[in-house]
């Protein structure tokens, strides 16, 4: 059974310690830097569920490489360093839990996301993608993912997709791609999560990919 995800309120407490920033400048304080730091970038590990179809092993890999990716050690090379947390969340809880502010970044697989989000439109697009031949799987990733991105709430963003399928169902393309809160991570952050994505390879074992 997956732990309750921690409730966090991360604007509110930036909110409050600008405050007492504010207060401790007029009292003569020189540096605020208790409250300079940027919270944990918090990303949701997906645990199994018939709904991703993605298994423990696989979610748990991709978390860890997008916790590489954005994590302090890498990202200091950028001057961009900030921690990373990982908590586990349902992978039908993952829109509530990004758009609530539990996470700031979950991940699946184009397929089985547009099916959460719009069923009728993942149905219309599995009859589609039923009736090619020979799907061009570069054609209809990005078509997967177009299509995606046209039902994701506004308050949301999607990295590009990655050519690694994460998920057991065929009968839409299935390319990993990770989905992450507007406004919580900066330009270089958003291109560590597109590297992510774009590299990660089930195929490779994680020390490899840790390595390179």
């Amino acid at each position: 059974m997956s732990k309750p995800m921690r409730q966090r309120r991360a604007q509110p407490i930036r909110r409050v310690g600008a405050a007492l920033c504010a207060a401790m400048t007029v009292f003569g304080a020189t540096s605020c830097s208790l409250f300079d730091a940027e919270p944990p970038l918090v990303i949701g590990v997906t645990t199994e569920s018939p709904a991703s179809g993605m298994t423990d092993a696989h979610a748990r890999d991709l978390a860890a490489y997008y916790g590489y990716w954005l994590s302090e050690r890498k990202m200091r090379e950028r001057d961009e360093a900030r921690a990373v947390e990982e908590v586990p969340v349902r992978a039908e809880d993952r829109w509530e839990a990004v758009r609530s502010g539990q996470v700031d970044l979950v991940f699946g697989c184009t397929g089985e996301l547009l099916d959460s989000l719009d069923a009728h439109k993942a149905q219309l697009l599995r009859k589609l993608y039923a009736e090619q031949e020979n799907p061009d799987p570069t054609e209809w990733r990005d078509i997967s993912n177009t299509t995606l991105l046209s039902t994701l709430p506004a308050e949301l963003a999607a990295s590009i997709p990655g050519e690694a399928h994460g998920c057991a169902d065929d009968s839409l393309p299935q390319n990993l791609i990770a989905v992450y809160a507007k406004g919580l991570m900066s330009r270089e952050q958003r291109v560590a999560v597109n590297n992510a994505t774009a590299g990660m390879d089930f195929d490779r074992s994680m020390t490899s990919l840790l390595n390179s």
